[in-house]
């Protein structure tokens, strides 16, 4: 949305018309697994796998955070690749950014899940409210089981981690 506004006030800048602006902006169609929002079931998720790092990821669990409604705000994590030496700190940090944002319920998935979930807990999250699952059908599976209508789910991850699998796996067997 902000990369929308600065357009919008770039343009208005440059001089154009607020009509053509207001238009180029409703033929914007989103670019697929890039905070896509899906129905499933009653459930709204937020496909973001198209790729992640630390600044994406905050800004998506922020996302998450300021949507309103009553349902449960439910993230799931896979792993940031391609993160040099740092990639256990900014796991673990991403994990206390999770608690920060209240979420109900934290799935993680990776070679970097456990840094997730200590940093998750050493913020202050919940044990329960924190899951590690070991493959994409089995997170699914959990996943399907736990969702309820009203939900919100963030799905993120880096390419290589292929969290789109676990949305398959989610719907592979129904409700």
């Amino acid at each position: 949305m902000w990369n929308a506004v600065g357009a919008a006030a770039m343009a208005y800048a440059f001089g154009a018309d607020v009509g053509a602006i207001r238009h180029g902006l409703e033929a914007v169609r989103p670019v697929p697994m890039r905070m896509q929002v899906e129905r499933w079931a009653g459930v709204r998720i937020i496909n973001d796998v198209y790729n992640a790092n630390p600044a994406s990821v905050e800004a998506a669990l922020a996302t998450l955070r300021t949507i309103p409604g009553r349902g449960r705000r439910i993230a799931v994590l896979g792993d940031m690749l391609e993160m040099g030496t740092d990639e256990a700190a900014c796991h673990h940090e991403i994990g206390v950014l999770a608690a920060e944002c209240s979420l109900d319920v934290l799935y993680l998935m990776g070679r970097f899940a456990q840094d997730t979930k200590r940093g998750a807990l050493r913020a202050g999250m919940d044990r329960a409210a924190v899951r590690v699952a070991r493959t994409h059908r089995k997170l699914g599976s959990a996943l399907r089981n736990e969702l309820r209508k009203g939900d919100w789910v963030l799905v993120k991850g880096s390419r290589g981690a292929a969290m789109e699998k676990v949305l398959v796996a989610m719907r592979d067997e129904g409700v």
